[in-house]
């Protein structure tokens, strides 16, 4: 029994060690952090790799800030256009998709107020938009296929580069 006792106070003196420990960490973090400048230009003398942004408002994909390195090939550098062309032709089409929807949504929901008489602030049930999103695929099935067999044809075609790219790398 004293063993126990014994063993659970050590475990329970590590358990504090670590979480003073960890704190501190946390602590030095964020002040080295502080030192950091936050513009964006003074942000890319830090960058290391990609960056990954928050969401876009309107596409909802989250962007990345691709790294450039001070040594970069023609071939690195080929790759990483392409890959910010690709990304700005997801945004681009996720922006029109997501504009359309939107603006059809709040048409269907007007249309559907003004039918059954509801107040401005009353949802429609879960029946009705089911109808709406059904509806909405229905009308965009076409570009939808078509974005789909572009995205994978353009990241096929990014396979072969990311693989010499990722050899040039090894050996650098």
């Amino acid at each position: 029994m004293a063993a126990l006792i014994v063993q659970h106070r050590a475990s329970a003196h590590r358990v504090l060690l670590l979480r003073r420990f960890s704190l501190q960490h946390v602590q030095k973090t964020k002040s080295s952090r502080a030192d950091l400048p936050t513009s964006e230009p003074d942000n890319e003398h830090y960058m290391k790799n990609d960056w990954i942004g928050p969401p876009d408002k309107i596409s909802n994909l989250r962007l990345v800030k691709f790294y450039v390195p001070l040594d970069e090939s023609p071939l690195e550098k080929r790759y990483r256009l392409k890959r910010q062309e690709t990304q700005e032709w997801c945004n681009k089409f996720w922006a029109k998709h997501n504009t359309e929807f939107n603006l059809a949504k709040k048409e269907f929901i007007l249309q559907k107020t003004a039918e059954r008489e509801l107040r401005a602030d009353e949802p429609l049930s879960a029946d009705d938009m089911a109808e709406f999103y059904k509806q909405f695929l229905d009308q965009n099935h076409r570009a939808h296929m078509q974005f789909n067999w572009q995205w994978y044809k353009t990241h096929v075609s990014l396979l072969w580069p990311a693989l010499c790219v990722a050899v040039i790398r090894l050996f650098k």
